[in-house]
């Protein structure tokens, strides 16, 4: 038996684990202390991404603005061309309110039709600046007659009017002069003054025969 013994295989010797050990080692340091734990890191806190940036919303602020100024733009011309006609209304009414009788007969003086044909011809300059306006146009063109009619008239009766070159004049007188007498003179201005101018030259002939 004992030679069997001897001849037989030696078996390698198994190591059991067992749980309850094993948790013992891990725990027992083998000097009475145990291990601390180590707490579990906390997660990362995950940020949001960012997106793309919404793009920036376009205001009608700009747009608003011109179209704010160009409505007080518009607004302004209006203004203005309301200004200059009712200018030019108001110079036409004075003008025409000018009688040629009144200035022959000596009531309505030189100076303030001179007055108001410049501020004819400034209002006229005025409406100028305010074309191509159909409205204005009509306008300038009627103060721009009436002015130069009543220059006309003017400029007839005080080459007439002078006591001193009256006579001189009407006997100087050549077509042209005649042809202007007759068109820019109204009737009844006209009946005044071949009335006074022929009274002058009897006067004027009965002072030359009395010499």
């Amino acid at each position: 038996m004992l030679a069997r013994a001897v001849d037989a295989p030696v078996e390698e010797e198994q190591v059991v684990h067992h749980p309850d050990e094993a948790m013992d080692s891990d725990e027992d340091t083998g000097i009475g202390f145990k291990p601390v734990k180590e707490e579990p890191e906390p997660p990362l806190k995950r940020h949001k991404k960012k997106g793309p940036q919404d793009p920036p919303v376009r205001t009608s602020g700009g747009s608003n603005a011109n179209r704010s100024g160009a409505s007080s733009q518009k607004r302004k011309a209006s203004a203005d061309v309301a200004g200059a006609l009712q200018s030019a209304e108001a110079c036409m009414s004075a003008l025409q309110g000018f009688s040629p009788l009144a200035f022959w007969q000596g009531s309505l003086k030189g100076k303030d039709i001179e007055k108001r044909l410049q501020i004819a011809f400034d209002v006229h300059s005025t409406l100028e600046e305010q074309l191509p306006d159909p409205d204005v146009e009509t306008v300038a063109k009627k103060l721009t007659d009436m002015a130069t009619y009543v220059s006309d008239w003017t400029d007839v009766l005080a080459a007439l009017r002078s006591s001193d070159n009256s006579i001189f004049n009407v006997r100087g007188m050549d077509e042209d002069d005649l042809k202007k007498f007759a068109r820019v003179l109204p009737a009844d201005c006209m009946h005044s003054v071949l009335y006074d101018l022929g009274k002058r030259l009897w006067e004027d002939r009965f002072r030359e025969q009395r010499k």
